[in-house]
């Protein structure tokens, strides 16, 4: 009885929640004023050694917020749940979440949030207060990727899934900056360095112009290493937010070869003909300094020195319907003028993303009936926790081909394509000043989770003003291929760890059911390697890969595990892989 009358209690007061009657306007906006507190804090942080200041002021806003049952029963809210007279308010409330988010993409690309302290605290509190955001998955008549069967897609798909490694290429005019703009050096991802120092377009274009000095054959270059790296495709940044064009754009003259009469992209395209690379193009979707790009209520960061440009009356914002045809016509540009094989689009918010933000299904059209089997991302609408340290959430794929984890590796496996993409010391583009450099065990080892969890890897370069490559960066690419020529076998065409846990010793793939690779970093103290599972008909032969020296295995079919002893393997670092071959069963 007494639990009867708990439920009756609990439905009532759910009832009530929904019908409006613990809900109020006024809550909203308590809520808006924890978001708009939070983005203040974190406007106020400039460098991490601003962090206890921070810090305390959040944890301050966070105790508060916490201890108001007001907040908490909004919180409670999904936007299917909220009450229909209060949906607007729920909306106010979204936007002011994500100019929250915005500050603290910020501090990501400033570099402050590479320390794991900060990015752990800051994580903490976002996620809350964390308002359920418009799900947006209901597809409406013909949006997105033109349709197509399973088979049609898995075969589309198989060179990207069986490739897994690629390189990520950024250079762009925020390249000669080399991470820093008017005497002052700034940290972090660099190629947002427009962002960070907020320079107006005419302030930035004349700062960066004369110090970007791209020189013929250095894309040649880069292939040539994603090559020797044992990369299966590479990703050139086409234009970046800073909206400079790496390729002839006749109609619009904001462009590399405009300004430096050479065509990057002309010579990307033409280096992965001669080296069979898979050519990949990332491709901007904001535009920091176009005339009719309008970035109004759209949550996504812009340069503050082009809105004071704006109230000064020296910058309009135009017609983002042109800035919309203005995409269309320079992505076509792209694609007849160069072979292109995947699409790697950036980027977009909860409320500015698809079409009506790009004209998204107008833009896969044009790809798709001119490189049928291309393949894309899908930042051409929102992806949530593309930055968080949490798990990335898979999209339908009417909205694009695969989700993308950036400068974090998915602690787990998910279900559908994803890839990981990483820098090598923390920022994307060139900075003169950034030794932050990852070793090459570290990089290999990242290849190797990413890989192990079903995801693709991709691994970035920024080139110099001249597109030459920083040393370093040539030095770890040539570590990984080498490792890759003797053991790409246990990453090339393979999937995800069968199995429902990772090892203390290192990760495993396999191939189909007949082929498992356990990737070694560290020999257990034992010498013996334990698996969840036996084989059929009693059969399994292992070895360390390239060599005929069989390992022994102990096959426990009653406790349904298999046991192989490594005592006589040398583990060499970073990762010695064991071939084990046979029919496995879970």
């Amino acid at each position: 009885m007494k639990s009867s009358i708990l439920l009756a209690s609990f439905i009532f007061a759910c009832s009530a929640l929904c019908h409006g009657q613990e809900i109020t306007t006024g809550k909203f906006k308590e809520l808006c004023k924890v978001y708009m507190s939070a983005t203040r804090i974190l406007g106020e942080m400039k460098t991490s050694s601003d962090w206890p200041k921070t810090n305390e002021d959040l944890k301050k806003l966070r105790e508060k917020g916490l201890n108001n049952s007001s907040l908490q029963e909004i919180l409670q809210l999904t936007y299917p749940t909220c009450p229909k007279e209060f949906k607007d308010e729920y909306e106010k409330a979204l936007q002011k979440q994500a100019e929250m988010k915005d500050a603290i993409k910020r501090l990501s690309m400033g570099g402050v949030l590479q320390s794991k302290e900060i990015a752990t605290q800051i994580d903490n509190f976002a996620q809350a207060f964390k308002l359920q955001e418009l799900v947006y998955d209901e597809r409406k008549d013909g949006e997105g990727a033109p349709f197509e069967t399973k088979k049609q897609r898995d075969a589309r798909m198989k060179w990207w899934r069986d490739g897994k490694f690629g390189m990520f290429i950024h250079y762009g005019l925020y390249s000669g900056l080399a991470g820093e703009f008017q005497g002052k050096k700034y940290e972090g991802c660099v190629e947002w360095i427009q962002m960070q120092s907020g320079a107006d377009f005419e302030t930035y274009k004349k700062e960066a112009l004369p110090r970007f000095n791209p020189q013929s054959g250095m894309a040649e270059q880069w292939v040539k290493l994603a090559k020797e790296a044992g990369c299966a495709y590479t990703v050139l940044t086409s234009r970046h937010h800073e909206g400079f064009n790496m390729f002839e754009t006749p109609e619009y003259d904001f462009n590399v070869k405009k300004a430096k009469g050479i065509d990057i992209v002309k010579e990307y395209a033409a280096a992965c003909k001669k080296y069979d690379m898979k050519a990949g193009y990332y491709f901007s979707l904001l535009d920091w300094n176009h005339p009719d790009y309008d970035p109004t209520g759209s949550g996504i960061s812009y340069p503050a020195g082009n809105y004071a440009a704006a109230q000064q009356g020296k910058r309009h914002f135009g017609n983002h319907q042109k800035y919309k045809e203005y995409l269309f016509d320079i992505f076509n540009e792209l694609l007849d003028n160069y072979k292109v094989d995947l699409v790697w689009w950036d980027f977009s918010q909860p409320k500015f993303q698809g079409d009506a933000a790009w004209g998204a299904t107008r833009l896969m059209k044009t790809l798709f009936d001119k490189y049928p089997k291309a393949i894309q991302n899908n930042r051409l609408y929102h992806s949530d926790n593309h930055l968080s340290e949490g798990g990335i959430k898979v999209t339908p794929t009417w909205k694009g081909d695969y989700s993308t984890a950036e400068h974090h590796i998915p602690a787990t496996g998910i279900d559908g394509d994803w890839e990981a993409c990483q820098t090598l010391n923390g920022t994307w583009g060139y900075s003169a000043d950034n030794q932050k450099w990852k070793s090459a065990d570290e990089l290999i080892h990242e290849l190797v989770d990413v890989v192990s969890r079903g995801g693709n890897f991709l691994l970035n370069i920024g080139p110099k003003p001249d597109g030459s490559i920083p040393e370093e960066s040539i030095r770890l690419f040539q570590s990984i291929g080498k490792w890759m020529k003797t053991n790409g076998e246990a990453i090339y065409g393979t999937r995800a760890n069968p199995f429902d846990q990772e090892f203390s010793w290192g990760r495993v793939t396999r191939k189909g059911k007949d082929k498992l690779y356990l990737i070694i970093y560290e020999k257990p103290e034992n010498g013996k390697i334990e698996l969840p599972c036996t084989f059929k008909k009693e059969k399994a032969k292992a070895n360390k890969l390239n060599e005929k020296k069989n390992v022994p295995i102990v096959l426990d079919h009653s406790n349904k595990k298999c046991v192989l002893d490594i005592n006589s393997v040398h583990i060499e670092k970073p990762a010695t892989v064991v071939e084990l071959n046979g029919e496995w069963q879970l």
